[in-house]
């Protein structure tokens, strides 16, 4: 009988310590004031965008009278037609921003429309952690050796991270048909990068 009493006292001590670790991590995740749908899915946006900026929504016109009210210098790449593609940077201290690299907001524009296609953060610094805390585990995920893309096509969003470092390699704003013909659906052990994440630190925290 007395050994049934300490198993018992050992296993809801044992519950108890796992409950409260989880608690923790789940705090460390889901810390409302460092929430990353504030910035990328804000309520005056249909879909994720980027400060107002939405793609099948805004046009081209619309992402330059935006530049040049906030006096923002940003260079024009033509790969598909003529300036298809406006990119900048993104000033010090923004929450996403890298330490040590320059973010670089690039927004794409449809062939012939000038509607914007795509949004492309790079050089962020954001952990898979704080992506998921936001968004719940995506809907969308494919694994490979090196690299794991995940997708959110109800909210227009795809990111990319390193499995060894749980780091978000590219963020990406997008509609949600692209996402689903970009990644296609496949097991992620997600044990695994959770484990990684915790060694991941962004500066949204």
């Amino acid at each position: 009988m007395q050994i049934g009493r300490l198993g018992v006292l050992a296993t809801l001590l044992l519950l108890n310590s796992a409950a409260t670790a989880g608690v923790l991590l789940l705090e460390s995740w889901r810390n409302p004031a460092n929430d990353l749908a504030k910035i990328l899915s804000p309520p005056t946006c249909v879909t994720s965008c980027w400060e107002g900026v939405q793609p099948s929504i805004t046009h081209r016109r619309a992402v330059r009278e935006y530049l040049n009210q906030r006096g923002t210098e940003f260079d024009v790449a033509m790969s598909g037609v003529d300036h298809d593609t406006y990119i900048w940077t993104v000033e010090d201290g923004f929450p996403l921003g890298d330490t040590q690299e320059d973010m670089l907001v690039s927004v794409e524009f449809g062939l012939g429309d000038g509607i914007v296609w795509r949004i492309a953060l790079h050089n962020i610094n954001v952990c898979a952690a704080s992506v998921i805390a936001a968004y719940g585990i995506p809907a969308i995920a494919n694994e490979d050796t090196f690299n794991i893309q995940l997708g959110y096509p109800d909210k227009g969003l795809m990111f990319g991270i390193r499995k060894d470092t749980a780091r978000v390699t590219g963020l990406f704003i997008i509609t949600g048909e692209w996402i689903q013909s970009f990644v296609e659906p496949a097991p992620v052990n997600w044990e695994a990068l959770l484990d990684t994440s915790r060694i991941c630190h962004d500066r949204l925290w």
